[in-house]
């Protein structure tokens, strides 16, 4: 949004999974933080399948319009590049795409792809010890069962026009 989309489509591969929740309930905040209208329609429901995914990718480009996708997996974040590129939609400067990713071939591909990488050690360190915390017949039962980390947003050139 700050680099000027209005119509992002949110692609996700399970929505009623809780990451896949969680991530959508953040796209939506967004969306409500710069004053954008929420569009039901502009959340894609994607599959496991490569060869589902390019039709679906494909149909929301040509169908939707988006000027900007943000996908809660990278596979689907590649099968975005794939589809702009049997479609011919320039990206960034027609489309731009943003992922949760934590690989590091993100700045290898063409552009070099955005991506929100969450603390991957972190979040095992933290898992660990919730996990030992309700094992412990001692623990506190008022341990609190949520923890939030914080993400971090690389900039690269799919998001970017200049």
């Amino acid at each position: 949004m700050e680099q000027g989309c209005k119509r992002i489509a949110y692609l996700v591969v399970n929505k009623s999974l809780s990451i896949g929740k969680t991530r959508m309930q953040g796209y939506i905040d967004a969306l409500a933080k710069y004053q954008v209208p929420f569009d039901e329609h502009l959340i894609v429901d994607c599959s496991n399948s490569y060869e589902e995914n390019s039709i679906i990718i494909k149909d929301a480009l040509t169908g939707l319009k988006p000027d900007g996708v943000f996908t809660s997996v990278e596979r689907l974040a590649f099968a975005t590049y794939y589809a702009c590129y049997d479609l011919k939609i320039d990206i960034p400067t027609d489309l731009k795409v943003i992922s949760f990713s934590s690989l590091e071939i993100a700045p290898l591909l063409n552009p070099s792809l955005t991506t929100i990488t969450q603390p991957a050690t972190e979040i095992g360190e933290e898992a660990a010890r919730l996990l030992f915390s309700i094992l412990d017949d001692n623990a506190n039962k008022n341990t609190a069962n949520e923890v939030v980390l914080t993400s971090k947003i690389i900039k690269r050139n799919s998001t970017s026009t200049g």
